[in-house]
């Protein structure tokens, strides 16, 4: 479809696009000077934060379609910097994507951010917001490679993520520059 674009280097020639190439869209660069890999960084704290307060909490799991059987071996900070890398969206892409799991988070009271939803939740919330907010986007296929999921449970992670955060994808800029001063904080 229009918008959708297919990978042209393997996984591994994927490379990021420089700072200057950012859409106009993407304000993460109007409020910080910051490295992208500081951004990275922080991001990564603040999601280790959300499943240490689950292991914390000790609270009963609802199963979810996000949970996995068994916490995956890799770690949340190597399964971002990998989603980072190749799925080659803005860095707002990645702030609005916190913003979501925020969102869906508040709106399920009984959903739990842990070792076994992270990474499933990181894999619909940054597909959501780069379709969302990125005029240029891969393919599911591309995302479902990149994320280690197949085709057809990344498309229903995708749905149950839109239901849960009731469709609501607009992020006024306000909130988007509380996020990302709340993140850089991290």
């Amino acid at each position: 479809g229009e918008g959708v674009r297919e990978p042209q280097k393997k996984l591994g020639e994927l490379q990021k696009k420089p700072q200057d190439e950012c859409p106009p869209e993407d304000r993460s660069h109007v409020l910080s000077s910051e490295d992208p890999k500081v951004l990275r960084q922080s991001l990564v704290a603040v999601y280790c934060s959300l499943v240490a307060l689950a292991n914390q909490s000790g609270k009963e799991q609802k199963l979810t379609r996000f949970h996995s059987k068994v916490a995956p071996s890799v770690g949340v900070e190597p399964y971002l910097e990998r989603i980072w890398t190749y799925f080659n969206c803005s860095e707002s892409c990645h702030i609005m994507a916190l913003i979501f799991v925020d969102r869906a988070v508040k709106q399920n009271p009984d959903f739990v951010v842990s070792n076994l939803t992270i990474h499933r939740l990181l894999a619909a919330a940054t597909v959501v917001s780069a379709k969302n907010l990125d005029d240029v986007y891969y393919s599911n296929g591309h995302y479902a490679k990149v994320c280690g999921l197949s085709l057809e449970e990344l498309n229903r992670l995708e749905a149950t993520f839109l239901s849960m955060i009731r469709w609501r994808l607009v992020v006024p800029p306000s909130e988007y520059e509380a996020y990302l001063a709340q993140i850089l904080r991290a």
